[in-house]
């Protein structure tokens, strides 16, 4: 996503007392944590001479924004990280290959509140130690954000003297780029947690003695120094007095700026609108009537360690999937389709949903899908109602092992050309009523008389299997299903397609004419 994050250059200090969270939407510069008050801010994507001090790529400084000077510093070259060879939302970070880290001396850094949040977006690529940390403090009473695990990044706060326990963070692996926080309220709640990218991952655990006002403050290191994952550091920032609201908008910035407002859970008030960060206010299936949407790029819809147990329908009518059993469940994978998350099927695994599919039934309807298959032969099938007879039971997916995809009605099927692959696309099914039509990645793939006749299913439906979960299942991944009971306007198809084909990264497959093809649709 094309970025217009434009820096406050200049705010006065009166309009800060005035407006505590920045300054409003009439302004024209957009907010960034210039707006309020940072005890320390580093950033990544600021490659300036003046914010990153590097020789031959190699960091030895990274300056702290918020006017404290608690720079960031690595004098021995060999454990220095290295900049401009990586990115994250197309923005420069730094690279850590698991001996780099940067540190401060001893500063005064917590407030005597004791109140304290730290936000970082980051990516860790592999961990060697549960103590493997992404940001840390050391002091008398401190705490570091590390792994929790020695072969994948979980997540927890480990804490020193403030509390009873350390609250680890669930959902996890956080594979790919994640906007991390922990937060630490004495003066009104006395309790620490943590969140990952808008959503609460942590108990709320007791914060019984503050934080030390003195500490030594680290990025990709234990307090100790001697734990280190490898991975990237996009941006970290600091503050002090905390509110939902406060949190609610330093996740919209670090997300529209880091192209992860899409891991925004649903009810965000920045997961869609940009503005005021400088991001457009984008147009989302939210903005039409669903009756299924599964999403696995939004993790706040899922139950998941590892794999997933339960996954939830976005469309508010409660059309949730589920699989009790382990070795049958989707794993939640990073990078399948690349740099996105998505739920890996694997020719075993299926997901049922704890309804009936009579809301398609009688019916028109159009099945929007992101799907990616990790073999290019055999019958697999990614979706479909449980019901094996004629005009009941709905499936989309391969047929063959030729270059087909069907829609189907049982055997009342039409099987589509297309040119069988390992890579991700977006198609568009729908029945008319009198027939069907299907657009493969924006272009017309054409139209069929068939399926002839309504549904008439009585059963449930399929996430990773067809009609019958008990064979032709689907053998790759899941990224979005979008269904509606109507025969769309060219307008909405051509909405979801932009809105799809963003998302996922699939725009280069839409037609040159398209009308999205080269931004995603707006309000």
């Amino acid at each position: 996503m094309k970025k217009y994050i434009v820096a406050l250059l200049f705010i006065p200090l009166i309009a800060k007392a005035f407006f505590p969270l920045g300054l409003p939407t009439i302004v024209k510069n957009f907010w960034t944590p210039a707006a309020i008050s940072t005890l320390a801010w580093y950033d990544a994507s600021d490659t300036s001479a003046t914010n990153i001090i590097e020789s031959g790529g190699a960091v030895s400084e990274i300056k702290d924004k918020s006017g404290s000077d608690f720079h960031m510093t690595q004098g021995t070259g060999a454990n220095q990280p290295i900049t401009e060879t990586r990115t994250i939302g197309g923005l420069n970070v730094l690279d850590f290959d698991g001996t780099d880290r940067l540190f401060t001396s001893t500063v005064s850094l917590i407030p005597s509140s004791g109140d304290a949040a730290f936000f970082m977006v980051a990516m860790v690529d592999a961990t060697g130690g549960s103590n493997d940390s992404i940001y840390s403090i050391q002091g008398t009473n401190d705490f570091q954000m590390n792994a929790n695990s020695t072969t994948q990044f979980e997540g927890e706060i480990n804490q020193s003297n403030i509390g009873a326990a350390d609250p680890a963070y669930d959902n996890y692996p956080y594979d790919g780029p994640a906007i991390f926080s922990s937060t630490f309220d004495f003066a009104s709640d006395t309790v620490f947690f943590g969140h990952a990218d808008g959503v609460l991952r942590t108990v709320e655990q007791a914060y019984t003695a503050k934080l030390s006002e003195s500490q030594d403050m680290r990025i990709f290191a234990s307090r100790g120094l001697g734990s280190i994952p490898t991975g990237a550091f996009g941006e970290y920032i600091i503050v002090e007095d905390i509110t939902p609201e406060k949190r609610q908008l330093i996740e919209g910035y670090l997300g529209c700026k880091w192209s992860l407002n899409y891991k925004l859970p649903e009810s965000h008030p920045y997961k869609y609108d940009g503005t005021l960060f400088g991001c457009p206010d984008l147009w989302s299936p939210a903005d039409i009537t669903t009756e299924l949407w599964m999403d696995a790029m939004d993790a706040n819809t899922l139950t998941f360690v590892n794999t997933i147990s339960d996954w939830a329908d976005k469309s508010g009518n409660n059309r949730d999937f589920t699989q009790a059993i382990g070795g049958n469940q989707p794993t939640y994978t990073y990078n399948s389709i690349p740099g996105k998350w998505t739920a890996n099927f694997d020719g075993v695994d299926t997901m049922n949903d704890v309804t009936t599919a009579t809301f398609i039934n009688s019916t028109a309807y159009t099945v929007y899908s992101v799907v990616k298959s990790d073999v290019t032969t055999g019958t697999n099938y990614f979706f479909g109602t449980r019901d094996s007879f004629l005009n009941r039971g709905l499936h989309f997916g391969h047929p063959s092992s030729s270059n087909l995809f069907s829609h189907a009605h049982y055997s009342d099927d039409h099987d589509y050309v297309m040119t069988r692959s390992t890579n991700a696309f977006l198609t568009v099914n729908t029945f008319h009523n009198t027939g069907s039509s299907m657009f493969l990645n924006g272009t017309s793939v054409g139209d069929s008389t068939i399926p002839d006749t309504a549904l008439s299913t009585t059963g449930g439906m399929n996430l990773g299997a067809g009609h019958s979960d008990g064979s032709n299942k689907w053998d790759g991944d899941i990224g979005e299903i979008v269904i509606t009971t109507t025969t769309p306007s060219s307008e909405t198809r051509i909405l979801m397609e932009g809105y799809l084909s963003h998302k996922w990264g699939l725009e280069a497959n839409l037609p040159s004419d398209h009308p999205y093809k080269d931004s995603p649709p707006t309000k």
